[in-house]
């Protein structure tokens, strides 16, 4: 237990943590942010390409993150 100790106070985890919590919050409120705006765009209003655009949309959600 010395040595997580000693790494502890060696190193400023909190901050890390503190950072990552941050960037986490913020991206989640973008993505939130722009998926409402447009999802509302997408089911709200009728726009030429509108299908075009959707496809493209549920095509990308089929391709997995690691290949991104």
């Amino acid at each position: 237990m010395d040595n997580y100790r000693a790494v502890w106070a060696r190193f400023p985890f909190g901050r890390y943590l503190l950072n990552s919590a941050l960037m986490a919050l913020l991206v989640v409120a973008g993505v939130l942010l722009t998926s409402t705006l447009g999802g509302y765009a997408l089911a709200r209003y009728r726009f030429r390409l509108r299908e075009a655009v959707f496809v493209l949309f549920l095509t990308s959600l089929m391709i997995p993150f690691q290949l991104r």
